[in-house]
């Protein structure tokens, strides 16, 4: 490409279309890429990138100098032609209206769950996964938030899951001692018990945690 630098700039791509072209090239390629941008261009493509990402891009990034010839042109050949197959994808799927209000997240039954993420897949697919940071900013359960800071993050999906699982196992265990001690204690009042044996007797399910 002639002037990539200068390309991006009057293109003006919506972030969700940088995104999904993003997602389309390889790290080792948009290396390539950016090897000659300066801070603006490189800022507009970390900025539509996980944190991880962007850290991994960042070593990843050489010398223009130390390329192999028609490497750089052919790179960045290759990624104006991702944005604008993505940019017409998006204008035919009529994404132009105001983005939409993020969703509310609403975990007080199972259909309010299932609801929830019906709602965040149809936003991730408009608005692309960094957003979901400011809306994991809007729930206090734990797994959910660890989730979605995860996906922001860019973990591999398979290592992401391994992780939640571990989280899952310490919740139930957290919520199996929490109902162990509701039921010792109704157990203590029924039997009378002293006050410093209900006391030990309930200690004895969270010590060494």
């Amino acid at each position: 490409m002639k002037d990539f630098t200068e390309f991006m700039k009057t293109s003006a791509f919506p972030d969700i279309v940088i995104q999904m072209a993003l997602r389309d090239i390889d790290s080792e390629l948009l290396a390539t890429v950016l090897a000659d941008q300066g801070e603006e261009i490189r800022d507009l493509i970390f900025g539509n990138m996980s944190l991880r990402a962007v850290a991994y891009l960042k070593e990843e990034v050489k010398d223009p100098d130390s390329l192999p010839p028609g490497a750089l042109e052919a790179a960045q050949a290759h990624l104006g032609k991702l944005l604008q197959k993505h940019l017409a994808t998006w204008k035919a799927e009529g994404a132009f209206p105001p983005a939409p209000k993020p969703p509310e997240i609403d975990l007080s039954s199972r259909e309010a769950i299932i609801d929830t993420f019906s709602k965040l897949m149809q936003f991730v697919r408009r608005e692309g996964i960094l957003p979901l940071d400011e809306i994991r900013a809007t729930t206090t359960h734990p797994m959910l938030q660890q989730g979605l800071q995860m996906l922001v993050e860019g973990w591999d999906p398979l290592l992401m899951r391994s992780v939640l699982e571990r989280y899952k196992e310490s919740w139930l265990r957290a919520q199996e001692i929490e109902y162990e001690l509701l039921i010792e204690g109704i157990d203590s009042l029924a039997s009378r018990d002293h006050a410093l044996v209900t006391k030990q007797k309930l200690r004895s399910y969270v010590a060494g945690l």
